[in-house]
């Protein structure tokens, strides 16, 4: 009877260490499987870590062109400003100056070496009178 129970142990252990060993193997696999998860989840934590330095370095770089388009703009403006009164400055003294300029020029027409030629034709026509409507023209 010894040798029944002996055998009989002895299957029960070989079923029970087989039972061990694949239930070893199964954790063995699971573990293998949540390391590879980890693994694949560590990689996508690493490519979102990459993307969100492009995209801090992107906006550094967007905000450094915004800067640099604000100064621009404010020295365009202040150019601008500048021409503005530039050009509000050249047009009052054009104004003053322009009406003394043909005045004198038309005070002083027949006196002009460049116009001896026409003197007889200019006799036949009023000239002052063309000349004053210049000036109102442009005054």
């Amino acid at each position: 009877m010894d040798m029944k129970r002996r055998q009989r142990t002895n299957r029960e252990f070989k079923h029970r260490a087989t039972k061990v060993i694949s239930d070893a193997q199964k954790l063995k696999d699971e573990a293998a499987a949540a390391l590879e998860a980890s693994k694949l989840k560590q990689s996508k934590v690493n490519a979102l870590e990459k993307r969100i330095e492009n995209s801090d370095n992107l906006q550094k770089i967007a905000s450094t062109a915004l800067e640099v388009a604000n100064k621009d703009k404010v020295k365009s403006k202040a150019k601008v400003e500048e021409l503005t009164t530039e050009a509000a400055d050249l047009k009052q003294w054009l104004e003053r100056t322009g009406v003394v300029a043909i005045d004198e020029h038309i005070a002083h027409f027949h006196e002009i070496a460049k116009y001896d030629d026409l003197r007889m034709y200019w006799r036949g026509v009023a000239y002052k009178e063309v000349f004053k409507r210049l000036a109102e023209l442009y005054s």
